[in-house]
């Protein structure tokens, strides 16, 4: 018993405080990034690169259409028309199936004569990807990568000579790869997919 007391000596405050700090990084990441905006940052990405909601075929460009279902209104100059039962919030303000501004959710988003539901998608790995499943589906490859990489470096992290560097590095590269998110625009719209792959695996 002894020795093994002294291969494993009782943890020192500062490693202590250290762990506190970390547990707090951790559940910061959990509830916060990907559990919260990080998601929800893709999701809306990918919506704007398929086209959501400028470029839906039942927005209404045509100026007389608009003056007619909404005299003196010339704060907006789109209008939609969708099917109106249940899928629309504006049920009871639309005129003659026109409503006013534009769709705010993808259900919303309809051809052009309102009541077929238009395909969104985005280009990638050679195929079409819904947009709304976009984060689910990099959350779901980020977790094969966790894997992946628990099976191939779990030991180093638990007795390896290098676990004091592996931790620092690992939560380097989660902290930074936090902080590009700001850099996710709709013309890189595929780089939230890769930072939430990278930031998983080095959260686990």
């Amino acid at each position: 018993m002894s020795h093994i007391y002294d291969s494993h000596p009782p943890s020192t405050k500062k490693e202590i405080r250290s762990w506190y700090v970390f547990d707090w990084s951790c559940s910061a990441y959990a509830s916060v990034v990907i559990g919260g905006y990080l998601p929800l940052l893709l999701q809306t990405i990918a919506l704007n690169k398929a086209g959501f909601p400028d470029h839906c075929h039942n927005v209404i460009h045509n100026q007389t259409i608009i003056e007619t279902c909404f005299p003196g209104l010339n704060d907006t100059s789109v209008f939609f028309d969708l099917v109106r039962e249940g899928v629309s919030e504006c049920v009871n303000e639309c005129v003659e199936g026109y409503c006013e501004g534009l769709p705010t959710r993808p259900e919303e988003c309809r051809e052009a004569n309102g009541i077929d539901k238009q395909k969104l998608s985005v280009p990638i790995f050679g195929t079409d990807l819904d947009p709304t499943a976009y984060a689910s589906i990099f959350i779901s490859i980020s977790v094969l990568f966790q894997a992946i990489v628990y099976v191939s470096f779990g030991s180093l992290g638990d007795y390896g000579l290098f676990r004091k560097k592996l931790f620092m590095l690992t939560s380097t590269l989660g902290a930074i790869g936090c902080i590009l998110c700001v850099a996710v625009t709709e013309d890189v719209w595929w780089l939230g997919g890769v930072l939430i792959i990278v930031t998983n695996v080095c959260y686990g």
